[in-house]
């Protein structure tokens, strides 16, 4: 009985603190050529989310970075990813990662579905500076879903 309280007691808490450990030093290591870095923090889950998106919003971080960030939070899939990724829409250095993130998502990111179409409307106009962004959005929209 004293083993599996001290288990509960005095290991558990300590084993998300050694998981966000090491999801911040891979983190750390996005946008710097290393390409099964993306994949060894995606295996995380959820649990990286918040590394993810902390990287994601900083715009001291290298442009590299913060886009590799979006897109292995849209190879997450969760619903969690969708708010930090809703909201690097309106970042011009990542809002294209951003967009094929959400597509990687899914059905889970069916609510944002009118904000791609937005896109697609004041993008897809004649001297649109980013018809890119477009394109990228109605690829989205085909992978999530309208129904």
């Amino acid at each position: 009985m004293k083993c599996a309280f001290f288990l509960l007691v005095v290991l558990l808490p300590q084993v998300p603190t050694l998981g966000q450990d090491q999801i911040k030093d891979l983190v750390s290591q996005l946008g710097k050529g290393h390409a099964e870095t993306e994949a060894e923090i995606a295996r995380f889950g959820s649990s990286a989310i918040p590394a993810l998106t902390e990287l994601l919003q900083d715009k001291s971080a290298e442009r590299r970075s913060r886009y590799e960030a979006a897109l292995v939070l849209g190879s997450i899939g969760s619903r969690r990813v969708v708010a930090p990724l809703l909201n690097a829409l309106d970042d011009e250095d990542v809002s294209w990662a951003a967009i094929v993130a959400l597509g990687e998502v899914g059905e889970e990111a069916r609510a944002i579905v009118v904000r791609l179409a937005e896109i697609i409307a004041i993008e897809s106009r004649p001297y649109s500076p980013d018809d890119q962004r477009s394109s990228l959005a109605i690829e989205a929209i085909g992978k999530i879903g309208y129904a």
